[in-house]
């Protein structure tokens, strides 16, 4: 596991476990927090739609690859 310290133009600087810094070079940065499931938020729309699917955040939380990958799964039972 890592932690990230900075982003800067070039990318993310970051701290390994054993406090050595890193670097991980990128033109774009997504910034993914707040690790809370949202049931009740999601389940308020239960019912609107003839399907209903609970994808990303909503179901557990995760990265924004598994809430794109849930989604994309539920596109695809459509």
């Amino acid at each position: 596991r890592v932690r990230a310290v900075r982003i800067t133009p070039e990318g993310v600087v970051y701290l390994d476990e054993a406090g050595q810094e890193g670097f991980v070079p990128a033109e774009s940065v997504v910034i993914a927090g707040g690790q809370a499931a949202k049931h009740a938020q999601a389940l308020a729309y239960y019912g609107a739609a003839e399907e209903f699917y609970l994808i990303g955040d909503c179901r557990q939380p995760g990265s924004v690859q598994t809430a794109m990958r849930t989604g994309f799964a539920a596109a695809s039972m459509l």
